[in-house]
């Protein structure tokens, strides 16, 4: 079983479109979670929060696969959604995880800006629970296409001006990057 955690996404193409997994894990069955109910959600609930408690029975299912990203730096009280996180996983459970490390802000409603480095996100997650690391990288993003303006891309409107957009690239130190790890629960 397959959970992926698709956080505060203000617009949502159809799952088919937006998460290719479907197609690779034909035989897992995949659970969709979101803060807000949309197309394609299997499990609305806010776990960052305490003010609400947990919908009961939300934890009968443990998951072998558990996919978090770009989720951390978006949370207030990071503390308490990896707790509640930790609750759909199991011993010898997969956790991916990506954070941004150097990223402009994106208020998406809001961005706390945490951007850590491999060690402060392994330091994060082991007053947590106990994991095996299997794989972990600090990503740069060195796809020119990304840095040029789109239209409708909401980050090129807000956060820069097209001229710096594109010059990040040619840039490399100021190139976007983003913390990866796959962790296996003890």
């Amino acid at each position: 079983n397959i959970l992926l955690f698709s956080f505060l996404m203000i617009r949502r193409p159809p799952r088919s479109t937006l998460f290719p997994y479907t197609t690779l894990f034909r035989s897992h069955k995949i659970t969709f979670l979101d803060i807000k109910h949309d197309e394609g959600i299997d499990i609305e609930v806010d776990l960052s929060s305490s003010a609400l408690p947990l919908p009961e029975g939300i934890y009968t299912e443990n998951y072998n696969l558990v996919i978090c990203c770009n989720i951390l730096e978006h949370v207030e009280d990071r503390n308490l959604f990896i707790q509640n996180l930790l609750g759909f996983t199991r011993r010898g459970s997969i956790l991916m995880l990506t954070v941004p490390r150097l990223y402009p802000k994106h208020n998406d409603p809001i961005d706390t800006m945490f951007r850590p480095t491999i060690d402060e996100l392994t330091n994060f997650i082991g007053l947590y629970t106990a994991f095996d690391i299997l794989d972990s990288e600090e990503l740069v993003i060195s796809d020119k296409s990304y840095y040029q303006r789109k239209a409708g891309r909401l980050l090129d409107i807000i956060l820069m001006r097209p001229q710096r957009l594109y010059a990040r690239w040619f840039f490399k130190p100021l190139r976007w990057k983003a913390t990866c790890m796959l962790i296996k629960i003890k």
